[in-house]
């Protein structure tokens, strides 16, 4: 069974995937699992990062990306934010070698390949996609 799930951000920080050059991707925080959701069930949750997204980006224009992964590929990464029913989902899809992480993301993060490397080999950080056949289509956010 699949789940709808979302990911609200600008259109800027997604360009590689909105134009077929690399999936989403994301990033787990082993001791800290709340950082680590890069999707969302609730769609209010989506538009709110989207928006906020908007307010530091600048010049990106907010979106959501609606996703639907069959349920044995999420991961539940627990409560987002203050509202218990509110959950954050990451993927089962890890990433092995950090070097596939498109330079979008890395200037999204604000870290460098070296660095995401680094984290990566001390076990502090996973990454992971969002595989872009699970698409489904982009709202925007007024």
């Amino acid at each position: 069974m699949n789940k709808e799930v979302y990911h609200g951000t600008t259109a800027r920080r997604v360009a590689p995937f909105l134009e077929g050059k690399a999936d989403l991707f994301g990033v787990r925080y082993p001791d800290d699992p709340r950082m680590s959701a890069t999707l969302t069930d609730d769609f209010i949750l989506a538009k709110v990062a989207a928006i906020g997204a908007g307010m530091c980006d600048l010049v990106g224009k907010p979106v959501i990306l609606r996703f639907s992964i069959p349920e044995r590929e999420l991961v539940n990464e627990g409560q987002v934010g203050g509202n218990q029913s509110i959950m954050g989902f990451s993927t089962t899809h890890l990433i092995e070698d950090p070097h596939i992480l498109s330079q979008q993301y890395l200037q999204n993060l604000g870290i460098t390949i070296e660095e995401a490397i680094r984290a990566y080999t001390a076990k502090e950080v996973q990454f992971y996609r969002v595989p872009r056949e699970y698409y489904l289509y982009l709202d925007f956010v007024d």
